[in-house]
């Protein structure tokens, strides 16, 4: 949701640019996504203003999850560009991995949305990485999704 200090900047009234954190959630071969039909993405949001994207990571991870991350491993960036009705985006996002041990995907699977920062018609879905890599947004999100593999820059235009 946004925030008075999100690092979103209105550049015209068509035109808005902004930077953000997200966290790739990986359980054996299955990926955690925000399942808010029609869009499908990773957890995630804005940067605050002097916040660091790891700091913003972990703050995210808290409101939308209701967990604490230790750790996450800085995957790369990706730059988006994309427009929608009649306004154009492009959006830097810093993205970070982390894999997951059963105990927190048990808890992933059962969270209490009542009480998380999420749109109340979005779901936290663990997708196998075969399907996540169909229907994920941005596609290129999921080229960051192998552990330990040097960091990465994708530039994605829609």
């Amino acid at each position: 949701m946004q925030e008075d200090n999100d690092a979103r900047f209105f550049l015209s009234n068509t035109q808005q640019f902004s930077v953000r954190s997200s966290i790739l959630l990986i359980h054996r071969q299955s990926l955690l996504l925000e399942n808010d039909a029609p869009e499908v993405y990773v957890p995630g949001g804005a940067i605050h203003f002097n916040e660091t994207a790891e700091q913003a990571i972990l703050r995210e991870a808290q409101e939308e999850l209701g967990i604490a991350l230790s750790g996450p491993e800085f995957a790369g960036v990706l730059e988006s560009f994309w427009d929608r009705d009649t306004m154009q985006f492009h959006q830097l996002t810093m993205v970070f991995r982390q894999r997951v041990d059963d105990v927190l995907f048990n808890h992933l699977q059962h969270l209490n949305y009542d009480h998380l920062d999420v749109s109340a018609q979005a779901k936290m879905v663990w997708y196998p990485l075969t399907e996540a890599a169909r229907i994920i947004q941005p596609r290129k999100m999921i080229t960051f999704t192998a552990l330990g593999t040097p960091l990465r820059h994708e530039v994605e235009r829609d």
